[in-house]
């Protein structure tokens, strides 16, 4: 191919990153110029980025994607020129989307060479930097998503308003839509004016400082101008008191803007039943697909709150792990028509017991379930047998990480008709011995299974090279192992 061609499609991708046919026609020339492997890169990735994340054809086009480019990242990224001050990152939809700058100068020398080597979509940012009137910046056409990080811990809590001002008048910003402020400090007042910038009009994803508050973080939801968020990332560090934020809870329910949310992240705030449910019941929430509330702890039977949520609501993606205090009922499941369609469910470190297991394997959910995450939990081979008895028609990822499982419960998961249509299997950090390796690797099932993972098992190097030789292991693509003949080499 020219040098004129790629500096071409690669011109046009910088003024347009969403258009994924220019980057299909962009593969055809990859390939009638016999860079057969690039092409089938680029339409891999593109095709993955337009499949929800349950779905079990991404993960197969990922483990291609994955082999070539343990074959080809090196002199991929060889292309790239040396920049001072700029670290390029991952790939994205076939190209260098992502890249680090040590400051915001970078880009004001550099923003032109950046874009012309690769479509860039998102950057990561120290800041504040003093020394360049940031509000002076012109918008990039390609940069979608900016992640702010402080300059050093002693600035992160020390940034000035008049910084906050300037960043919120700069033009830079009128293209992105995402912004990721996570690390960022900033007072409830500074927060509030960055989030009522004109230029965040466009804004779809925002992650806003996790050191504030969820009620000083919902008062700046409210004053700002963020009509079209889709995105909206509400974990916490900061441990605030649960009346006040069961008053925040009531805010978020009340908020119009709630409508457009698709994704939403509560994690670590110290929330109540009656905060939960307040939120669920809102007349506003009628596209959420993702929720996380990892760690809020609630007292009481937390997935019992779905069974109040709003008619409108159908929950694809539904992490609760890290509830210490979880505790599942069949009615609470059964009764739950929000988490019917539930596509993922993450149930990890949540000290489960047999009881559990056995409300879950009644769960309606579970006949459309993807996804499933269990690790860290305490079922036994009993609990393991009523689980996987269950009709699991579409599971193809599953995850027993940490669980202590016993080699009967292995010889139940490996006999499971229920899990012969897996593509992903997790059993890390857990005591596996002989008699358990043997029954893995010897299995009649699991002839779809493309991923294991035995990463820490204190498998013996006999029974490791046991299974090294095992019909399974033959038919595996990623293997995580204890391999002992590379650690004596």
């Amino acid at each position: 191919m020219s040098d004129s061609t790629r500096e071409g499609f690669f011109h046009h991708l910088a003024q347009n990153p969403d258009d994924d046919e220019a980057r299909l026609v962009f593969s055809d020339w990859f390939e009638e110029n016999g860079e057969l492997d690039r092409a089938q890169f680029i339409r891999l990735q593109v095709e993955r980025s337009q499949l929800p994340t349950w779905d079990a054809k991404g993960l197969l086009l990922l483990l291609e994607e994955e082999k070539l480019l343990e074959k080809h990242e090196e002199q991929w990224r060889a292309e790239l020129p040396t920049i001072s001050g700029v670290t390029w990152g991952e790939f994205r939809r076939g190209f260098i989307a992502t890249a680090s700058f040590t400051h915001f100068e970078q880009i004001k020398s550099s923003a032109e060479k950046c874009w012309a080597a690769t479509p860039l979509e998102t950057i990561s940012i120290r800041w504040p930097d003093r020394d360049l009137p940031v509000e002076a910046l012109p918008p990039i056409p390609g940069l979608r998503e900016l992640e702010l990080k402080p300059v050093s811990n002693s600035l992160a809590s020390t940034l000035e308003t008049d910084e906050v001002h300037r960043l919120a008048e700069s033009p830079l910003l009128s293209t992105l839509r995402g912004l990721n402020l996570n690390l960022c400090r900033l007072t409830p007042t500074n927060l509030s004016r960055l989030l009522t910038s004109v230029h965040l009009e466009s804004l779809k994803e925002l992650n806003p400082p996790a050191a504030t508050t969820l009620p000083d973080r919902m008062d700046a939801l409210l004053e700002s101008r963020l009509s079209k968020l889709e995105s909206l990332n509400l974990s916490a560090w900061a441990d605030t008191d649960p009346e006040l934020i069961a008053q925040a809870m009531e805010k978020l329910a009340e908020w119009p803007v709630l409508s457009h949310i698709n994704r939403l992240n509560l994690d670590h705030n110290n929330m109540s039943v009656q905060g939960i449910e307040t939120f669920l019941r809102s007349p506003h929430l009628r596209n959420l697909e993702v929720l996380s509330l990892r760690q809020t702890q609630p007292t009481g039977l937390l997935l019992d709150c779905f069974e109040a949520a709003s008619p409108a609501v159908k929950v694809e993606v539904l992490d609760v792990g890290a509830n210490h205090q979880l505790r599942l009922t069949s009615r609470g499941l059964q009764r739950a028509r929000c988490l019917r369609e539930l596509k993922v469910l993450v149930l990890d470190r949540c000290e489960l017991l047999d009881e559990d297991a056995e409300a879950l394997a009644d769960a309606p959910c579970l006949k459309d379930l993807r996804m499933l995450n269990l690790s860290g939990n305490h079922f036994s081979a009993a609990g393991i047998r009523r689980l996987f008895r269950s009709e699991l028609p579409q599971l193809h990822t599953l995850s027993l990480a940490d669980h202590s499982v016993e080699s009967e419960a292995i010889h139940e998961i490996a006999r499971s008709p229920a899990l012969n249509g897996l593509l992903a299997l997790d059993l890390s950090s857990n005591r596996l011995d002989e008699k358990a390796i043997d029954q893995l690797g010897t299995t009649d099932h699991f002839q779809n299974l493309r991923i294991l993972g035995m990463d820490q098992c204190e498998i013996s190097d006999q029974s490791a090279r046991d299974f090294l030789a095992s019909p399974l292991a033959s038919r595996l693509d990623y293997l995580d192992i204890h391999r002992p003949d590379e650690e004596s080499s």
